[in-house]
């Protein structure tokens, strides 16, 4: 998976009509690149969880892509626990909106990054992201 820095704009063809033009990358993880560490609400991973739980998501592929910031050899796909069911990452991103319109997306193995390697992203995405899980119930 590439590494895009969080919050540049996210583009993977030349815009066409119905693009989102004011959409912004979060979550692209490197292997050798830093990223932002600290405490984030169990609540924003478990909403990651529930959207791709439930199909709420964009870009699907067909295969697993796996976690850049694991070991070699580690366990491959990514899957999580939620309510008693597996969820498998790799595959597909999510899209949130927060209160000013910005569209963020961001790939779903987001939710292993946030749990398994300490990552942070930036707080308009985590806002966005459980403001989205509240109107979800």
């Amino acid at each position: 998976m590439p590494y895009f820095p969080d919050l540049s704009p996210y583009a993977n063809r030349p815009s066409r009509p119905g693009d989102r033009p004011f959409a912004r990358r979060v979550g692209w993880l490197g292997a050798r690149q830093e990223f932002p560490v600290g405490r984030v609400p169990a609540q924003a991973v478990r909403s990651v969880l529930a959207m791709v739980g439930r199909r709420q998501v964009v870009n699907v592929v067909r295969s697993q892509a796996r976690c850049p910031l694991c070991p070699p050899g580690g366990s491959h796909p990514v899957v999580m626990p939620l309510d008693g069911q597996d969820v498998v990452l790799g595959d597909a991103e999510i899209e949130v909106t927060g209160r000013d319109g910005t569209v963020y997306r961001a790939p779903d193995l987001i939710a292993h990054y946030m749990d398994a390697h300490s990552y942070r992203p930036p707080q308009a995405f985590l806002d966005a992201l459980l403001a989205d899980a509240d109107r979800a119930g």
